[in-house]
């Protein structure tokens, strides 16, 4: 991958889960399309949850996340992004389990 998209790379995966949680983190760029100022890349981050992540123990469980980012680039640097990926399913995937709400029925009138 070329220097500037393991820099993008980098920070999407700040923004989904920090270097301590999964430090064997790897995003491959599946596609990425350049158009003037902007980079749109869909990648895949793989890792394994070895740190402590929103108050979940390292639990050993490997993750897959795929996702898209749209990123603007100004003077060489990266001046806005924006990061689209199911977190729910990264979450999932490590072993956090999810309870709807209990929704009471509407009395009878």
């Amino acid at each position: 991958m070329p220097k500037q998209r393991r820099h993008l790379a980098a920070i999407m995966f700040t923004d989904i889960a920090g270097y301590t949680a999964f430090p064997d983190f790897h995003v491959s760029a599946d596609d990425a399309i350049f158009i003037e100022n902007t980079i749109v890349m869909r990648w895949t981050l793989t890792g394994t949850h070895l740190g402590d992540f929103a108050e979940i123990p390292p639990t050993g469980r490997k993750i897959k996340l795929s996702g898209v980012s749209i990123s603007k680039i100004v003077n060489g640097k990266v001046q806005e992004q924006w990061c689209y990926y199911n977190q729910m399913a990264g979450f999932a995937q490590i072993g956090f389990t999810f309870t709807p709400p209990k929704i009471e029925p509407e009395p009878q009138l």
